[in-house]
């Protein structure tokens, strides 16, 4: 393997890992002492798939954090990518902790999840957001993160802030004040509260997928599952919407929106013969 190679791949390690925890958010605030990072030996959290709702978009999981670090861990070792990142066997958690922010109230020993809940529960009008009639119409975004832990607040310190009055409120760097609730095992943190009222209303992933997409999430470091049935009506509106605004652009002149409107058909008439997508990816010493 090539040096080039290997430092790609450990990019690729500690970026997968990176993401799957935290996308929506930036690095701890700096100005702040940071907090305890987790400890690694708590009890192992409760299946996390029992409290993502069936009727949820999308969704990016790994079922075990500390599970998919181990793994990587090994990978890097195997590879020699540890050597050259100067990285010591069990380090990713705390550097992680300490780039993020996390305290004492996540646990590691469980499932992280970020997920896109369904858009109409969230107030979230698609087809208005991509012909610029609403282009707030995304925001707050209808995404969900899920962690196990104790609270908000003792999960992502950082993140605090105190008005004047003394009142305590976790901040989203760029979206706004986020909103929490404990699920089991778990706390479901969002910027958007109808996406947050989504879990735990209703079915969950774990009772309506099947065996075989259950098997594959929950074997991999990280995994993605896309609703497409779910999806599919929202993608219809919006292609409608678009393909209207298209035809007034065209009437004025303005055709390249046409070519637009033909590929997005052509792809939608494809994802209309799908029901759901699910795929995971895993690190051995033997590879990715």
């Amino acid at each position: 393997m090539s040096t080039l190679q290997k430092r790609f791949l450990m990019i690729v390690a500690v970026a997968m890992v990176a993401v799957v925890l935290l996308p929506g958010l930036t690095r701890a605030q700096q100005e702040k002492v940071p907090p305890a990072g987790p400890d690694p030996k708590q009890p192992v959290a409760g299946d996390i798939f029992e409290h993502i709702p069936a009727d949820a978009a999308a969704f990016m999981v790994t079922p075990n954090f500390n599970g998919a670090l181990k793994s990587i861990d090994s990978f890097m070792a195997a590879t020699g990518l540890a050597k050259e990142a100067a990285l010591e066997p069990g380090s990713l958690l705390p550097l992680l902790a300490g780039q993020i922010g996390l305290g004492s109230g996540y646990n590691p020993n469980g499932g992280v999840a970020i997920i896109v809940t369904n858009l109409k529960a969230s107030g979230t009008d698609l087809a208005k957001a991509v012909t610029d009639e609403d282009p707030a119409g995304l925001m707050p975004p209808p995404i969900v993160l899920l962690a196990a832990g104790k609270s908000a607040e003792e999960i992502f310190p950082m993140f605090v802030t105190e008005d004047e009055n003394g009142k305590k409120q976790m901040m989203i760097p760029r979206m706004g004040p986020a909103f929490s609730k404990t699920l089991g095992d778990y706390v479901a943190i969002s910027a958007n509260e109808k996406a947050l009222a989504t879990l735990g209303a209703g079915k969950s992933a774990a009772a309506t997928l099947s065996k075989e997409e259950l098997k594959i999430l929950r074997e991999g470091n990280a995994g993605l599952f896309c609703n497409v049935k779910v999806l599919t009506p929202e993608l219809k509106a919006a292609l409608k919407a678009f393909e209207t605004k298209a035809a007034e652009e065209a009437a004025n002149g303005r055709t390249m929106y046409m070519g637009l409107v033909e590929l997005f058909q052509v792809n939608l008439d494809i994802i209309e013969q799908t029901n759901s997508m699910a795929a995971s990816l895993r690190y051995a010493k033997e590879g990715i």
